[in-house]
């Protein structure tokens, strides 16, 4: 966990009544523990082998999706979705520039977005079964960030 991925954890903690953090590193995760967030669960993991169990209002992504192969990649889409408590929402993260990783981070995030739309839970409104999907993408230069979510974004009263 670089030092920007922990303020992350530290901005998330302080609005949210839990949270768990992931990293692959066990180094990473040993040197996050030592900020003592009382509402915060660091963990070391290896996805998609290590997803966490339980079910999640909100599935952050940031600065990983393009280390995964395709099928790799996939599977972490699939279990966010299975592990997304309804009503609730993704944002991933990521660098949009050069690198030498399986994926650039633009195909990572169409790939990641494919699956998680294709497998948004249908929901009810109005007595039509519809499939409810919001994708809204922040893009700067090198970055871009998205919310995914099933549901409909509030309508401006104007």
């Amino acid at each position: 966990m670089h030092k920007a991925e922990r303020a992350q954890a530290n901005l998330l903690a302080a609005r949210c009544d839990r949270l768990l953090a992931l990293d692959a590193s066990q180094t990473a995760i040993a040197e996050a523990k030592r900020q003592n967030l009382a509402n915060v669960d660091f963990e070391a993991a290896y996805l998609p082998s290590d997803f966490p169990t339980g079910r999640f209002d909100l599935i952050a992504l940031s600065e990983i999706l393009y280390y995964f192969s395709a099928t790799d990649l996939k599977i972490v889409a699939q279990r966010c979705v299975d592990a997304l408590d309804q009503g609730g929402e993704m944002i991933i993260c990521h660098y949009l520039g050069e690198t030498d990783n399986p994926l650039t981070g633009a195909e990572a995030s169409d790939l990641f977005a494919a699956v998680v739309s294709a497998r948004l839970p249908l929901r009810t409104t109005l007595k039509v079964r519809t499939r409810l999907k919001v994708r809204t993408t922040l893009k700067e230069r090198e970055y871009q960030l998205e919310r995914l979510s099933a549901q409909m974004p509030r309508a401006k009263i104007v």
